[in-house]
């Protein structure tokens, strides 16, 4: 699921997105750790045009997992992180 929201001017821009994701291990090579993993992730992104050349972006991206093969390097099977990027942009 994704959404976008964009001024009149164009000038300022909002996306929000959702992901939903999840992976079944088939491999039935023996003693092997299975690597399953189910998830979900949430973005939201800001973007600021000034004029053509110049473009300032943030997002920020939190994701949420349940991943079978981490408990054996001693981790939890379920982890949540968030991320926060900034991006200046220039073009001519």
């Amino acid at each position: 699921w994704a959404s976008r929201f964009i001024d009149t001017a164009e000038k300022h821009q909002l996306s929000i997105r959702y992901d939903w994701f999840k992976t079944d291990d088939e491999n039935i090579l023996p003693n092997r750790t299975p690597v399953d993993e189910v998830g979900d992730a949430w973005t939201l992104a800001y973007s600021y045009r000034p004029t053509e050349d110049h473009r300032l972006s943030f997002e920020i991206l939190t994701v949420k997992s349940r991943r079978s093969a981490r408990v054996n390097t001693g981790v939890s099977g379920k982890q949540r992180y968030t991320t926060f990027q900034t991006r200046y942009r220039f073009t001519f």
